[in-house]
């Protein structure tokens, strides 16, 4: 049973004046004042599947696609209908005093109310499917002014009239019946594109199977050709292959699902309404809001958000342009707290905190070229003096100011940043490390890890890699590979003289064999006793002593005679 079949003869019989009395949820009897063609009398019994009893002594008549009633019914339809009536959906829901649409953030300086009825087009259609059978469905559908489908389901015992009623402004359908009619079948036809597909699917298996017989019958056949006509089979073969091509194509077109949508009836219908137009006040700006309210379901017929072209349940206007908008296109900064339109002044959301910001109190950071909150997120570089997003900015693990990746460094070691102040590039593997893990080198003066420094055999201070050599199995600076003798003996006087009395064991004066070494912060001395000998390092730049220690006799035995 088709459901678009029982709604659409009910429809018929309830327009026809017929008196329904259900027996069953498929079957009733309908009774009318006066037989309503020659065929149908003023009393019938109608099922819409197909039965075997009788009721009473009375013959059911079926009604399902192709039967003689529903044909009968369909011709009675169209000669009543087909060319348009116009009736009026009566109603005794009265206006509203109150008004129904929220509004927020905004003023009503006036509101009136008009009852008029909001007009409609019903087609009825015939849909037929034709391929090797005959499927058919019948569907209705309601065009409204914009010419778009409009849902509605009028009720059985909708009362209706060939009148409006007083007081309700009418207007007759603005739309070219030929333009309407058109934009209703473009609709049917999309509405029973599903079902088309279902028949086509339903279908096609049954067809599958046909060509495989049809292939698998002429590839006996082409077999058959060869073992009989051998070397001269080839023309033969061409022949019913070209036959096989021929017959596919006749058995697919067959096949194929054509669709036949024919008019059985339609008319105008006019659903009473309540016309609002309201004055919306916001500072200094005004707005006429108009909208509609059917009075049949209480559904509301709003205008749309001006931003994003949705229907929304509350509405405002913005303080710019006047434009009105929904709650979701209505937003406040979440930095000036400004309530702002998305059309006038469009949000950005900051990528750090993801609030909506408006574009006065929005900045784009230099670095990452993110859009961010100014007042909220941004920070100072302590080396360039620039403004950057927070998520660009490092503090310095060393003095805790602020900086801008580029003036904020890595550390290889302990992976804490740090200002350029705080650390450096090392001298041996040229990467950066702070203070903390790293010295200046005595020897050359430059900054190196802590890992590349090693102590001198000789004068035992510690320096980078890049002054050490081994000579001799032994690994020196290069101030005690340069040691040289002093030539002149009152530079030992002069250097050493403050610190004759801490050096008093040592008898600095009595020492022979001076030699000097150089390095970029120490002075180192060697000299050489009757029994012992000595190795002193001095910062050069202070002149204090920084470690002296005893070398031993035989390196005294061995100054003496080299």
């Amino acid at each position: 049973m088709s459901q678009e079949i029982k709604d659409f003869t009910i429809k018929i019989l309830q327009k026809l004046g017929g008196k329904l009395e259900y027996i069953t949820s498929h079957k009733l009897i309908v009774t009318f004042p006066e037989a309503i063609s020659s065929s149908i009398g003023n009393k019938v019994y109608l099922s819409f599947i197909p039965v075997s009893d009788e009721l009473e002594g009375q013959d059911f008549e079926l009604v399902i696609p192709g039967s003689n009633f529903l044909e009968e019914l369909i011709s009675i339809a169209r000669s009543n209908g087909g060319g348009g009536q116009r009736v009026f959906l009566e109603t005794t829901v009265l206006p509203e005093t109150d008004m129904p649409v929220n509004l927020f953030s905004v003023s009503l300086e006036s509101i009136e109310r008009v009852s008029r009825y909001i007009p409609l087009m019903e087609f009825n259609f015939r849909v037929s499917f034709l391929s090797d059978e005959k499927i058919e469905s019948l569907y209705s559908i309601f065009i409204d002014e914009e010419k778009n489908e409009f849902e509605i389901i009028i009720p059985e015992d909708q009362k209706l009239s060939y009148e409006p009623r007083q007081g309700f402004i009418y207007s007759a359908f603005s739309i070219p019946p030929e333009e309407v009619y058109n934009r209703a079948k473009e609709l049917i036809l999309s509405k029973i594109e599903p079902q088309t597909n279902k028949i086509e699917e339903e279908h096609k298996e049954f067809l599958n199977d046909t060509l495989k017989s049809l292939e698998s019958y002429y590839a006996r056949e082409k077999e058959h050709i060869k073992k009989k006509y051998k070397d001269e089979a080839g023309p033969y073969i061409r022949e019913i292959t070209e036959e096989l091509k021929q017959k596919k194509n006749e058995l697919i077109e067959k096949h194929k699902i054509k669709v036949g949508l024919s008019l059985i009836n339609f008319r105008e219908i006019s659903l009473p309404a309540t016309g609002y137009q309201c004055i919306l006040v916001k500072e200094d700006k005004k707005k006429i809001f108009q909208f509609k309210k059917e009075l049949l379901r209480g559904k509301l017929f709003l205008p749309p958000c001006s931003s994003c072209k949705k229907i929304s349940q509350a509405f405002t206007i913005c303080s710019g342009e006047g434009h009105l908008l929904g709650p979701c296109c209505v937003y406040k900064c979440s930095n000036c707290s400004l309530e702002c339109c998305l059309i006038c002044r469009p949000a950005t959301v900051c990528y750090i905190c993801n609030e909506k910001i408006c574009e006065d109190c929005i900045s784009t950071c230099q670095n990452c070229k993110k859009p961010y909150c100014f007042s909220k997120h941004s920070i100072r570089c302590g080396t360039c003096n620039e403004e950057f997003c927070g998520n660009c900015i490092e503090k310095c693990g060393k003095c805790n100011r602020d900086f801008c990746l580029d003036h904020i460094l890595l550390c290889k070691d302990c992976k804490r940043s740090f200002c350029t102040d705080h650390c450096g590039k090392c001298g041996v593997c040229k990467k950066t490390v702070c203070q903390e893990d790293s010295k200046i080198c005595p020897g050359c003066g430059n900054i190196s890890c802590n890992s590349h420094f090693s102590k001198c055999f000789l004068c035992s201070e510690y320096y980078c890699k890049t002054c050490l050599k081994e000579i001799k199995k032994n690994i020196l600076c290069k101030g005690c590979r340069s040691l040289e003798k002093v030539e002149n003996p009152d530079e030992i006087a002069v250097i050493f003289a403050p610190h004759l009395s801490k050096l008093s064991k040592v008898q600095i004066l009595k020492l022979k064999h001076w030699k000097k070494g150089v390095t970029k912060k120490y002075l180192i001395f060697t000299a050489s006793g009757l029994f012992n000998s000595y190795i002193f390092v001095l910062n050069s730049e202070k002149g204090d002593i920084v470690s002296y220690r005893s070398l031993g006799f035989l390196k005294a035995l061995r100054d003496m005679f080299s």
